[in-house]
């Protein structure tokens, strides 16, 4: 019976968050179908300071995600990555020295 109970509540939550991705990218977008992008990053901020979770669902870029998480102060829980440096796609050298006291959004990717 524990186990019913268990799935009702998962399909009920699963229910509500699927009206609220509904409703948002209803407020999102206009009347000409673009995706009211100040609209977007607006209510990226308010959620950001709200929940500290910010889930991409339009047009927002990668540069207006580090603009938000630069706004969060960091935590005092977290320990310090190690250091490293790379090469950018400009052939500039960056260090993780050089980004000390801001978010840093890192993207690993890989092919098989």
């Amino acid at each position: 019976m524990s186990l019913l109970k268990h799935m009702k509540n998962i399909l009920l939550i699963s229910v509500c968050l699927l009206i609220v991705a509904g409703l948002g990218s209803i407020l999102f977008v206009g009347q000409d179908g673009d995706v009211d992008e100040q609209g977007a990053v607006k209510s990226l901020e308010e959620k950001w300071s709200r929940e500290g979770d910010v889930m991409l669902t339009g047009k927002e870029t990668i540069a207006d995600l580090l603009e938000l998480m630069n706004m969060v102060e960091p935590s005092a829980g977290f320990a310090n990555a190690p250091g490293f440096e790379l090469v950018s796609l400009t052939g500039e050298t960056v260090s993780l020295e050089q980004l000390r006291g801001k978010a840093v959004l890192l993207g690993f990717w890989t092919t098989w």
